[in-house]
């Protein structure tokens, strides 16, 4: 059921699709946040109250100046009471506006993150393998979202009351003195114009320092995942060289952004100062002519600040949407990415002569110019063991793939395959992966306990069916010995158990999941002989009464299969039980003498 569930989950992954025909990551973040628009609406009608309680302060401050001036100090005082209103309500709009705020972008980060986690999980194998670079890919998930979801909670929240506020006090100016509101603003729209056109090439510039950060996180990755490599051959300085070249790369795009900010912050202090020093002469001499009152001119000065508040961080405005429209384009192509394809067949075909696996003249290639398969035909019976052996690149682990569905069999691709009678392409991959158990050459353990790391065979297992699967794998008397037994940490990918012990837990999860088909994949090439003679019995134990495959070079484990299918150049050259083989002395013959002799172990990968 875990393969079904994760299919589900991708299927909840696909809100947004629809979107993809907006080109603006910002606009695609909205609309892919649509559930959320009761929220949003709520905070933008809270920032709407902002902007008339701020306009509505600075007004009754300017009514408060001019009673006092003509009718004395009893007269400004009734303009007290409704000024402190005004001050409680935006006291208690404050409050609200925090907690709806950290509402909506809460629910929108969470919505964002699970549709980057789930997309991931969904991808193509090729497009993991092929597309993907883990250093590149935490950068994109963890530093371009968290920079995108801090953006939209701090910056873009904050321009939004910003915005309001301006706008409620722009038409308050105009309403109490159009002349001032012409003088004032009549130099606003040059100098938004000026500084948008400074900020255009900043969105290029930062998506170049993302790209070169995430290739330098992907270095540092690749370092520390290569540590003993690194020191064995003295790589140390050239690996910091690299690292170096590509965090300066992404230094000197930095500051070339900051250089434009620079520009933007002159052509703003400018457009801010000269302004208000002709609206605050002019103010006077419509005072001295009687035009406005002196509370006007105090009242419009305030009013003008909030204003001037917009063009004050415009410039912070538009190097944000810059980085958003970067981080946003990054964040979007990993959710653009082609996910797999699932078929809707979920039960295997009724028969007892329908065999497990069936290619006829099966082709593939990873890309077109380079053939992987080229004709492969073979059939396996059920409850039948078959081995695949050739030279490295004939096709052995591609052909693994295909049947777990990792890769996908393009439309008009030459030739068949089935699994219990039912073409590959047409099964519900969900489905089929629960009817398969793959244990491989170099098993991944999470970074949890022995116990949940075994239980990823079925994630429904008691306590009395782990221990027992352990028990097949001969893990048992070594768990059982730890002071945290099941609960024992085993580290980051597995690194505080031995190969073999981590191998015995793979094995362990295939036991618990025990699927009608067992694929192995090299899963003795790394141990030591004596370790391998163990792990040989486990395996032998647990392919017994199931459909098996096993893909290894070291031929000599292989008497017991019932089939051997030697591949070469894509497709089967030869065929048969063991002795069969060995009588022909073939191209098995050859290589498993090679081996005999010592001559080359790995001529059968």
């Amino acid at each position: 059921m875990g393969g079904r569930n994760a299919l589900l989950a991708c299927k909840m992954g696909e809100t947004g699709t629809m979107n993809r025909k907006l080109k603006n990551p910002f606009f695609r973040l909205l609309a892919d946040c649509r559930r959320q628009w009761g929220w949003l609406s709520a905070f933008i009608f809270i920032y709407f109250l902002a902007g008339l309680f701020k306009s509505g302060i600075a007004l009754q401050f300017g009514n408060m100046t001019d009673a006092a001036l003509t009718e004395g100090a009893e007269a400004a005082l009734a303009y007290v009471r409704p000024l402190l209103v005004l001050l409680f309500l935006e006291f208690l709009r404050g409050i609200l506006t925090y907690v709806v705020v950290a509402q909506t972008t809460e629910r929108m980060f969470f919505d964002m993150k699970m549709r980057v986690f789930r997309k991931l999980s969904c991808l193509r194998a090729e497009t993991i393998e092929r597309k993907l670079r883990s250093g590149d890919v935490v950068t994109r998930v963890n530093g371009d979202l968290n920079s995108l979801c801090e953006d939209i909670a701090g910056k873009y929240t904050w321009f939004m009351r910003v915005f309001f506020t301006a706008v409620i006090a722009f038409f308050s100016c105009v309403r109490l003195s159009w002349e001032l509101s012409l003088v004032y603003f009549i130099l606003m729209p040059p100098t938004l114009w000026l500084i948008n056109r400074i900020s255009r090439p900043m969105k290029e510039k930062q998506k170049a320092v993302l790209k070169e950060t995430g290739s330098g996180m992907n270095l540092a990755g690749e370092a520390l995942g290569a540590a003993v490599t690194v020191k064995a051959y003295g790589l140390e300085a050239e690996m910091d060289a690299r690292f170096a070249a590509r965090m300066n790369r992404a230094s000197e795009k930095e500051t070339e952004n900051e250089k434009l900010s620079a520009q933007m912050l002159a052509v703003r202090y400018v457009g801010v100062v000269l302004p208000m020093v002709l609206m605050l002469f002019i103010g006077v001499m419509l005072v001295q002519s009687g035009r406005v009152t002196p509370g006007t001119v105090i009242a419009f000065s305030s009013l003008c600040g909030s204003v001037r508040g917009l063009l004050e961080i415009v410039n912070s405005i538009l190097k944000t949407w810059r980085r958003t429209l970067a981080t946003g384009e990054r964040v979007y192509e990993i959710l653009d990415l082609e996910e797999e394809c699932s078929g809707t067949v979920s039960r295997a075909a009724e028969g007892q002569d329908i065999p497990a696996i069936c290619a006829q003249g099966l082709h593939f290639s990873y890309r077109e110019e380079v053939p992987v398969l080229g004709g492969l035909s073979m059939r396996t019976e059920q409850g039948e063991s078959v081995a695949l052996v050739g030279r490295s690149g004939c096709g052995k682990s591609t052909l693994l793939k295909l049947l777990c569905g990792f890769y996908e069999l393009p439309a008009g691709t030459e030739g068949t395959l089935e699994l219990w009678g039912v073409p590959a392409e047409q099964w519900e991959l969900g489905a089929l992966r629960d009817r398969i158990a793959l244990v491989g050459q170099d098993p991944f353990l999470f970074q949890d306990s022995i116990r949940n790391n075994v239980r990823c065979g079925r994630q429904d297992a008691d306590e009395e069916a782990i221990v027992q699967a352990l028990k097949d794998a001969e893990l048992w008397t070594f768990v059982e010995g730890l002071p945290d037994g099941l609960d024992t940490r085993v580290g980051d990918g597995g690194l505080l158990l031995s190969g073999g012990q981590r191998q015995r837990i793979a094995i362990a999860r295939a036991f618990l999941k025990d699927a009608p088909l067992l694929l192995l994949d090299e899963p003795t090439s790394a141990l030591d002989a004596e370790t391998e003679r163990g792990i040989q019995k486990a395996l032998d134990r647990l392919a017994a009464g199931r459909t098996s495959i096993i893909v290894t070079h070291r031929l000599y484990t292989l008497e017991h299969v019932d089939r051997i299918y030697v591949l070469e150049r894509g497709c089967v050259a030869e065929e048969g039980s063991w002795e069969a083989l060995i009588e022909k002395k073939g191209i098995f013959y050859q290589l498993l003498t090679l081996q005999q002799e010592g001559g080359v172990e790995g001529c059968g990968v």
